[in-house]
């Protein structure tokens, strides 16, 4: 499964700059994009995402359509993100089938414990992190956080939410299987800083 996910977000990676920003991510080696566009129409939506299979498919990348199981469904995305407000794990299970990589989010330490108990769930996106994005955020989890949660479970974990490139290796340590990143990837020079990030990725593949 993925280690390092790339998320569009519809105010940092606005489809002004998408493209720019995409032609990097693809020769880079994140191996994941989250197509996460919550303001998009949904024709919209789907055409990007029907383009973005493509090229996923053409350079190696896994999909993850975040929220919309009926659009990962159409377009055949390697898989789909929820949340505890969209559509119930079970159900988006029921839609995508077996194959389909399917992760779900928690957000605090009740939603993980939900999380944990259901059954056949690929991996738990730990959000946030930290502040780092929203200085009126006043749960996140920490490294501490972190720690409790990889100890709880035999999921993947993968986290996100205001983690910098200084941030990923104390995350890796702490046995999470990946992160996955937006606002400091964009910061200053993109390519350098995936490379930063997936040479401290391949350290702990090679452990």
């Amino acid at each position: 499964m993925f280690k390092f996910c790339f998320v569009t977000d519809d105010k940092l990676t606005p489809l002004s700059k998408l493209d720019n920003y995409l032609k990097i991510i693809f020769e880079s080696k994140v191996d994941c994009i989250q197509l996460r566009f919550k303001n998009l129409k949904t024709i919209d939506l789907y055409n990007l995402g029907k383009d973005l299979k493509k090229d996923c498919v053409k350079f190696k990348k896994t999909l993850i359509v975040n929220d919309r199981v009926d659009i990962a469904k159409s377009i055949n995305a390697h898989g789909a993100h929820v949340g505890m407000d969209d559509l119930p794990y079970n159900q988006a299970r029921k839609i995508l089938g077996r194959k389909s990589i399917i992760g779900v989010s928690a957000s605090n330490k009740n939603e993980f414990i939900k999380v944990n108990k259901l059954k056949g769930v690929d991996y738990i996106g730990v959000s946030a992190f930290s502040s780092n994005t929203k200085k009126e955020m006043k749960n996140y989890f920490g490294l501490s956080g972190l720690k409790i949660c990889a100890k709880a479970t035999k999921i993947p974990l993968i986290a996100i939410g205001g983690i910098n490139i200084s941030d990923v290796n104390s995350i890796l340590k702490l046995k999470i299987h990946g992160v996955a990143m937006i606002s400091s990837l964009l910061k200053g020079n993109i390519k350098k800083n995936c490379m930063d990030v997936s040479k401290i990725i391949s350290s702990y593949e090679k452990i």
